[in-house]
């Protein structure tokens, strides 16, 4: 399928001296109509090799699978984040089944199951970063 890199791909290597190489942080402020949760996660990630893949895309309406940097061929851990202001994105690994959903500035992260990842726009094209790290 034919899909628009809209910048250019870098494969950067690093070197890699002990486990936990990648650190991630989430926080969660919710309150609304008297409901309120705090909840913070940092999480460390070994990552088995030393490179990743650093790409942006301009998913189009129709299903697409896009191709990620070559020399990346165990992807796992994915930050991926819809840089449209007012689209959404709609992602997933199989292709006919994009369970994941990005509104306008959303971001996710997650560990792909498979070594495809799918994306498609809802309306119209839209801008989508990715940050992926090898399994």
């Amino acid at each position: 399928m034919k899909h628009h890199v809209i910048a250019a791909c870098l494969l950067i290597g690093a070197a890699v001296y002990a486990a936990n190489e990648l650190s991630t942080v989430a926080t969660v402020n919710y309150n609304k109509s008297g409901a309120q949760i705090q909840a913070t996660k940092q999480t460390s990630i070994t990552i088995s090799g030393n490179t990743y893949c650093d790409q942006v895309w301009d998913a189009p309406t129709n299903e697409t699978q896009v191709t990620l940097c070559s020399g990346l061929t165990t992807p796992g851990v994915v930050f991926l984040q819809n840089l449209d202001a007012s689209n959404t994105v709609l992602h997933g690994t199989t292709s006919g089944s994009l369970g994941g959903k990005l509104k306008a500035g959303e971001w996710a992260l997650f560990r792909m199951a498979s070594t495809n990842l799918y994306l498609r726009a809802d309306t119209t094209n839209v801008l989508v970063r990715s940050l992926i790290f090898p399994d």
